[in-house]
């Protein structure tokens, strides 16, 4: 009976989902509609029109990274605002024009620039907004998110083109204008107040970079024939990844943990890359889509992983997105990697095993070796919580000197501290120094370095930072 009210609690709590939700879902439907999965006229589109897209989307992206510093919040910037939507609207009639007439290459080339550089901002904007919030509504907010952008794309691409047009000009606007009310609505406890730190979880980049490429391998020979399963962005693929890691992070269960989940697209691509080819679909169309599946969810997974480290470490959500959109490239290169190796058939009847067992041995390697559960869950203590009351209402932890307190008994019982050495442990999370705790312990500043330093030893870090990370908390001293 519990677990049912539990549940029920949990889907009454969907109702109190605000209208600017679906902000997001604009945008990535805006994409979709007009580069990933195209619904308007081509006119001149095509891989290298989206590539181009890709580049200003990713050169854009690295650039605010390396301002993040200065740009962070981006959400109290007007200015940034207004420009995406701008710049998003115009490529829409540029695009348009383009369609029009098709000799005008300039045209084409304009779009898709301004396209990717008014959506580079305008998705960091959603993102920095996400990390703002507790981890139970990022969850809800970009999970259900991608599913409504899903399904709107699936509803817009049924309009006449010249609708089509005015709809996805707006789109944009309306898109910020939800994001800037949403933003000013926050709660005082959710909006940033200290200056964010820089760190680069640069594992996490390099195994989805993999994920991309293959998926990319993938993409190539059916993203066109069908690309409403496989294809980029908002996809059938898409849909199940997103429903599918809704129902297990909200639904099924009171603790989403990153570090019980992140290797499952592992599973599933070796699935797509070497099982479906030996049932006779050899790298078909169900192939890719179970590839496609497990790109995208491994992808949704990082951003969460994302989002919780910039809400609990206070990094800088620009400078975490900046970067992990570069991993888009990786799919285009994938794309044109697979195209020229199934034309050359480098390897005769063998070129798809050899591709199978080449990408089944880097997904493995690099899932288990960059990616393994100490990188995760000691180095960056991703879990997040999702706690539900009989009606629905978010449940707290009490004061943060309680979590604090509670944290630092777990990790001592976990690594068999004595009790001296949990002593030190709950001064250093208070963010004291090592003066502080030998006065407030009556023992010498040499005695408190040396439990300090067997702490590190039991917990497996280096640094009081990696301490702080552990524990999941930022003191301040």
């Amino acid at each position: 009976m519990a677990e049912w009210a539990s549940l029920r609690a949990k889907v009454i709590a969907l109702k109190g989902i605000p209208l600017s939700l679906f902000g997001y879902s604009l945008i990535r439907a805006w994409i979709s509609l007009l580069y990933a999965n195209p619904a308007l006229s081509e006119g001149g589109q095509g891989m290298g029109s989206q590539l181009l897209f890709d580049m200003a989307f990713v050169g854009a992206s690295v650039a605010m990274a390396l301002g993040a510093r200065h740009l962070t919040p981006l959400n109290d910037k007007p200015v940034a605002l207004g420009a995406s939507a701008l710049a998003m609207a115009s490529a829409v009639l540029l695009q348009s024009a383009a369609a029009a007439f098709p000799a005008a290459s300039a045209l084409t080339i304009a779009a898709a620039v301004l396209a990717g550089v008014g959506t580079a901002v305008a998705i960091m904007v959603w993102l920095e907004l996400f990390c703002c919030l507790n981890p139970l509504r990022t969850v809800i907010y970009l999970l259900l998110g991608t599913v409504a952008g899903v399904l709107l794309t699936f509803l817009l691409e049924g309009f006449r083109e010249g609708y089509l047009t005015g709809v996805l000009a707006v789109c944009p606007a309306i898109s910020m204008l939800m994001a800037r009310s949403a933003y000013r609505n926050l709660d005082a406890a959710d909006a940033p107040s200290a200056p964010p730190r820089i760190l680069t979880p640069w594992r996490v980049y390099a195994v989805m970079a993999l994920y991309e490429l293959i998926n990319g391998l993938y993409l190539g020979g059916f993203a066109d024939a069908s690309r409403v399963l496989v294809g980029n962005h908002s996809t059938v693929a898409t849909l199940l990844a997103s429903g599918a890691l809704f129902v297990v992070a909200y639904l099924a269960s009171d603790r989403f943990d990153f570090t019980k989940l992140y290797r499952s697209p592992m599973i599933i691509m070796i699935c797509g890359i070497v099982f479906v080819p030996l049932f006779g679909f050899h790298a078909g169309v169900v192939g890719a889509f179970i590839v496609s599946v497990s790109s995208t969810a491994f992808g949704l997974l990082v951003t969460l992983f994302l989002c919780d480290i910039a809400k609990r470490l206070n990094v800088s959500a620009v400078w975490l997105f900046g970067w992990q959109e570069v991993g888009f490239l990786f799919r285009d290169a994938g794309a044109l990697l697979g195209e020229g190796v199934r034309e050359a058939s480098t390897f005769g009847s063998f070129t798809g095993p050899v591709l199978s067992v080449a990408g089944v041995a880097l997904v493995v390697a690099f899932t288990l070796l960059l990616l393994p559960r100490k990188e995760v869950s000691v180095r960056w203590g991703v879990g997040i919580l999702l706690a539900l009351n009989e009606k629905g209402a978010e449940v707290g932890e009490g004061s943060e000197a309680a979590r604090v307190d509670r944290a630092c008994d777990e990790l001592a019982a976990l690594r068999n501290l004595s009790p001296r050495e949990a002593e030190v442990l709950k001064l250093l999370a208070q963010g004291k120094s090592l003066t502080v705790v030998a006065d407030e312990l009556f023992i010498a500043k040499g005695t408190a370095k040396a439990h300090t330093r067997h702490i590190y030893e039991k917990v497996g870090v280096n640094s009081r930072q990696e301490l702080f990370d552990v524990l999941k908390i930022n003191p301040r001293p």
